[in-house]
């Protein structure tokens, strides 16, 4: 009898992931593919237009598509920022300040974000058209960030990656967030723990070893390699097991088990962008706050060209200057800025106990010092209407807070058409991605050679040994050093290195975060397990 129960359940698990398929190629089938507006290590972001539907009279309208590849977020262990990304759009239906999500939906390859599409492009492209804004200028679109952070705080959510890339500008000029998939609410679907304990639990029960690759090998020969696995799944455990719980619990039991239990109890990872980081955020410490810091780096960059802190030796100086910032911050003498504005600027980027934010977070932060950021007796990690005391600044007088979308913006996007992405990088075609996605074979030298056949033999040569030195996205700012630094060529020269290097030099593959997906006799199994069933329940479609 349990065979035949097993036959069943196996046949129906078969054909759920079998209509699961055919749904979403359904769903995918409902967009015409228009051009790329953008890249990332994620996957690509798309320009599509919906395609007509004689079941409806609405007419066709264009959307942007966030096509996430499966695989390399399943090997970087994003299962909980994933769910939780597409959890917190389904939450902010109908607000004025995040980018609407249309719909979800998934394939064995692919998440699908189907979003608003904003025409004006983003922030930062904005920043680099004008070079600096004026005082009144960055001062309204700075207000708009701080609603649009507000709002997510509102609902319970830290977006932990605020910076001007993610401000987005919509057809009639208004600024809305977007790409929450660093954002963190506490809650355990969205914990990439609850994912980890529930494989490494059943591996446990069925005593099925993984052994992972040669470094898991070598380093599982010692006492001490063993420990560190051990105590580094401890943590999952404690709070993952359903101790107390008998195997006969209903489910309604489990999730509230869950609720009450499987929630983590502070934030305390660093994420986020470097330039943009407050000090406790490098420091691993509590920050709630520390949006109000980039809030501050934003709006330096907004008036005097750049941000800060940036150094040009990478992430890490970076860093240290953000740490260093009581002796290494300095206001550049020009352009003019008013005080009452510097002002705002230096109270914004101070330590996290002296700088200017919502008191609550004071109060909070005192009964709970340097243990992270730590839930309220209510379960929230931020508090709604957060602002109050940034928004009563003299530099926001003028601001009128609660018909701030009244008003028409400075700039308003000029676009000839719905189809019109001139705000954002050229294009690139499709085939272009999808062979850029996957790995491909490298380069003869005689192939480069034929590429760059209208330059030189020594920007060849050099092209060549690029080439065939592996790199990570990490060595790519050293490469560029490197390249300005050869004085034989000229800046073309460079610039083509450069480009010829992303574009076909080898990358250094990344090791999965998962030890199962590093053992040679279960990564293909377990890859294409988790593909079928990682993300179900992702579907989700707004009333239109």
């Amino acid at each position: 009898e349990s065979c035949r129960l097993r036959d069943i359940r196996i046949l129906k698990s078969k054909c759920t992931i079998q209509a699961k398929q055919q749904t979403a190629s359904t769903c995918a089938s409902k967009y015409e593919f228009l051009k790329i507006l953008g890249k990332g290590s994620f996957g690509v972001v798309k320009l599509v237009r919906e395609r007509s539907d004689s079941s409806y009279s609405y007419p066709s309208r264009v959307f942007a598509m966030k096509v996430i590849r499966k695989s390399d977020m399943l090997r970087s262990s994003q299962e909980g920022h994933l769910r939780a990304e597409r959890d917190f759009l389904v939450s902010y239906e109908g607000s004025n300040w995040v980018v609407p999500l249309i719909a979800s939906f998934d394939d064995l390859s692919n998440l699908y974000l189907v979003m608003e599409y904003m025409p004006g492009g983003d922030f930062l492209g904005l920043l680099i058209r004008e070079n600096i804004l004026h005082e009144a200028v960055a001062c309204f679109y700075i207000a708009e960030m701080i609603l649009a952070v507000e709002e997510a705080h509102r609902l319970g959510f830290i977006h932990r990656d605020i910076k001007p890339d993610n401000f987005l500008i919509s057809s009639s000029g208004h600024l809305k967030i977007s790409d929450f998939g660093l954002a963190f609410d506490g809650q355990w679907p969205h914990d990439a723990s609850y994912y980890n304990y529930h494989r490494y639990s059943l591996l446990r029960k069925l005593s099925i070893d993984a052994k992972g690759d040669e470094k898991d090998q070598e380093e599982n020969k010692g006492i001490q390699g063993r420990a560190e696995k051990a105590r580094a799944l401890a943590g999952d455990f404690e709070r993952h097991d359903e101790q107390g719980l008998g195997s006969d619990q209903d489910l309604g039991t489990l999730l509230e088990w869950r609720h009450k239990c499987g929630n983590r109890t502070r934030a305390n990872s660093v994420v986020g962008t470097s330039q943009y980081m407050a000090p406790e955020v490098i420091q691993a410490q509590n920050y709630q706050t520390y949006y109000d810091g980039s809030i501050g780096i934003i709006l330096f960059e907004c008036l005097y060209g750049h941000t800060p802190f940036l150094s040009d030796e990478g992430r890490k100086p970076t860093k240290q200057n953000i740490l260093a910032h009581k002796e290494r911050f300095r206001f550049p003498m020009r352009p003019f800025v008013t005080d009452k504005c510097k002002d705002l600027i230096y109270r914004l980027i101070q330590d996290k106990e002296v700088r200017l934010c919502s008191k609550r977070y004071q109060m909070l932060d005192q009964r709970q010092p340097g243990i992270g950021i730590q839930a309220d007796r209510y379960g929230r990690y931020v508090f709604p209407n957060d602002a109050e005391d940034i928004k009563a600044h003299r530099f926001f007088k003028p601001i009128p807070w609660d018909t701030i979308q009244n008003i028409t913006p400075p700039f308003i996007p000029h676009i000839n058409s719905l189809e019109d992405s001139h705000y954002f990088d050229e294009s690139e075609p499709l085939d272009d991605w999808i062979e850029s996605a996957t790995e491909r074979p490298g380069l003869t030298d005689e192939e480069v050679r034929w590429v760059l056949r209208g330059y030189g033999m020594a920007v060849q040569n050099v092209a060549i040994r690029l080439i065939n030195v592996p790199f990570d996205s990490g060595a790519l700012r050293s490469r560029d050093l490197e390249i300005d630094s050869m004085s034989a060529f000229d800046d073309e020269e460079k610039e083509l290195l450069k480009r010829f290097t992303r574009e076909y030099g080898r990358r250094v593959p990344k090791r999965p975060r998962d030890i199962i997906l590093r053992d040679e006799n279960m990564k293909e199994t377990a890859m294409m397990v988790r593909k079928q069933s990682a993300f179900m329940g992702y579907a989700w479609h707004s009333v239109r």
